[in-house]
This record gives C-alpha cells, sequence and structure tokens, in this order.
C-alpha cells in the first residue's frame, strides 16, 4: 500500500478550480509574472537609493529624515526617538 492510499480517506477532497481556456492560463502566468518584477524592482530601486544615500554626509542625512545607526548603516528616522 503507498503512502497515497493510506492517507486518502484521511484527507479532505479539495474542489479545483477548472481552467476554461489556455487564454486564462497565460493571463495568470502573465499577472504572476508582473508582480514579480515589479517586486524585483522595487528591491533594486531601494537598494540603489540606500546605496547612494551611504556617500552623503551625517548632517546632509539628517537633513532628508536619515541618521545613521551603530554599524553605519543608513536607517530613517523615527519620530517616538
Amino acid at each position: 500500500m503507498s503512502t497515497f492510499h493510506a492517507t486518502l480517506n484521511t484527507c479532505e477532497p479539495v474542489e479545483m478550480t477548472r481552467v476554461h481556456s489556455l487564454l486564462e492560463v497565460f493571463s495568470a502566468l502573465r499577472n504572476a509574472a508582473t508582480a514579480l518584477t515589479a517586486g524585483l524592482t522595487a528591491g533594486i530601486q531601494h537598494r540603489w537609493t540606500m546605496r547612494t544615500l551611504d556617500r552623503f554626509s551625517d548632517r546632509r542625512l539628517r537633513d532628508l529624515g536619515f541618521e545613521r545607526d551603530w554599524d553605519g548603516t543608513v536607517i530613517p528616522i523615527v519620530d517616538g526617538k
């Protein structure tokens, strides 16, 4: 007896969503690729911006609303400090 057959009765049946056309598959893949690309682009822009801010002096960072942490990383100033 395989593991599949042994656990067959313990699992709840799941209804599979039916794909009506090949265009829906491509549309879903396009939407997923768009979301992944947007996240990757935002991450690259954030790294580029932080690398640019890393070169600024402490005074200029303070003017822009950032400060250096104890290890030298640039972090935004929190109002509660």
